[in-house]
């Protein structure tokens, strides 16, 4: 009796159709990016990307709100360029992406991605003096020479 049961039980669940996936915007990648990197790519990836007419992305935060157009080579993967003004400004952005379908916009998204401060290495100031200075003595003291020095400081302002 329990065999029936459990074989009716399996009947009845081969019956029901599988749920399709939904459309769905997944994850970006990378997920931050240096502060005053240009020329930046991200890759989205997800489930059903295009439209069937256009497919535009829209990054906002801290810097503003941008709309791109993305690159495809399938509907699961868009390669989207990362306004260089967004890579100006430190904070967390949201990415969503409009598929235009002729009659609707379907709106997937967001994933959030991050513009993070790059660490600063203090550089010290370059130096340029003569290799040597000579000069013949004038007292027991030796002598009073004048010779140019000058640097080159890397920091703003620069230092006297």
């Amino acid at each position: 009796m329990r065999t029936a049961a459990i074989g009716g039980l399996l009947c009845i669940l081969a019956l029901v159709p599988t749920a399709a996936y939904a459309d769905s915007l997944d994850s970006i990648t990378p997920a931050s990016f240096f502060q005053f990197d240009i020329e930046q790519f991200a890759t989205l990836t997800g489930v059903n990307l295009l439209g069937s007419v256009s497919t535009s992305i829209v990054l906002s935060g801290p810097a503003g709100t941008f709309t791109v157009n993305g690159s495809s080579a399938s509907s699961s993967s868009l390669s989207t360029p990362i306004p260089d003004p967004i890579l100006a400004v430190i904070g967390t952005y949201s990415v969503t992406v409009l598929a235009n379908d002729g009659a609707s916009t379907r709106t997937l998204g967001p994933v959030f991605f991050t513009v993070i401060a790059r660490t600063v290495v203090p550089q010290p100031p370059l130096l340029f003096v003569p290799e040597a200075v000579v000069a013949e003595a004038t007292g027991p003291s030796g002598a009073n020479v004048t010779f140019d020095v000058s640097g080159i400081s890397f920091v703003d302002p620069v230092p006297s």
